[in-house]
């Protein structure tokens, strides 16, 4: 009877503790997919694109990255972490990569391929590979690997929400505004300005004015009518002589007796 018990026992246990674990696992595998729904990772075959996905912007210092091999290793990638807001280098990454030639930080506003997003109990790594413009027609001549993990507490794939752990990612790295191969955002039209009225349109051809007539024999009203007032005049008595730009009319007796 003994026996019975402690197998009953053994097996309840194993049953127990079974479906918590399983739970755990499901949401580890949901919250990486929703992660890798927000931040798709670029697929590289020796650092050409074949699929493309999130470009990202380096937004703090202090990221270190080590020389990408010709092909994808496994974890690769050199490793930092993000505590109390500062980017501090992983301690195994520093034993394994301390006398490795070519280790360097990226440099903030640089910008990286997502490669690859792990889900840990401790928290989420972002895998990224430096790009130099990110263009996919362009392969890096000398790509670099990091590997940058955000802290959770125990328990956060259960209760975090994608928004939380995105508002953490963003202040390291933040979106390039578009993805490696898609096609580019359409731009705003160019702003308004100040542009030169339109030209008004030519007056219809009016007729020319008749020709003005000086005759001899008109009185002074009727050539001061027809040509207005004279630039000189001069009054010689019954005899004056008016002066034009390009015209002299002579009056005698107040009606027109010469014009030159």
């Amino acid at each position: 009877m003994k026996r019975m018990a402690i197998g009953v026992l053994i097996t309840g246990s194993l049953a127990a503790s079974r479906p918590a674990g399983l739970m755990a696992q499901t949401a580890k595998s949901d919250l990486r997919q929703q992660l890798e729904t927000a931040y798709v990772p670029v697929k590289l075959r020796k650092h050409q694109v074949t699929q493309p996905g999130t470009v990202l912007i380096v937004e703090k210092e202090g990221i270190g990255a080590i020389p990408a091999p010709p092909i994808a290793l496994g974890t690769t990638y050199f490793g930092n972490n993000l505590k109390d807001g500062r980017i501090r280098h992983d301690r195994t990454s520093e034993l394994i990569q301390g006398n490795t030639a070519g280790l360097r930080e990226l440099q903030v506003g640089e910008r990286v391929y997502l490669t690859k997003v792990e889900v840990k109990d401790g928290g989420v790594t972002l895998v990224v590979e430096s790009c130099g413009a990110c263009d996919p027609a362009v392969v890096e001549p000398n790509p670099y690997l990091s590997g940058i993990t955000f802290p959770f507490p125990k328990g956060y794939t259960e209760t975090f929400s994608i928004d939380r752990i995105r508002e953490a990612i963003a202040p390291v790295l933040s979106f390039a505004g578009g993805s490696a191969g898609a096609p580019a955002a359409p731009q705003p039209p160019p702003p308004v300005t100040d542009a030169a009225p339109p030209a008004a349109a030519s007056p219809p051809d009016m007729p020319p004015p008749a020709p003005v007539k000086i005759e001899l024999g008109q009185t002074v009203e009727q050539v001061t009518a027809a040509m207005g007032q004279p630039e000189k005049m001069v009054d010689l008595g019954s005899k004056k002589i008016y002066l034009y730009k390009d015209l002299k009319i002579t009056f005698v007796d107040g009606k027109v007796s010469d014009v030159e």
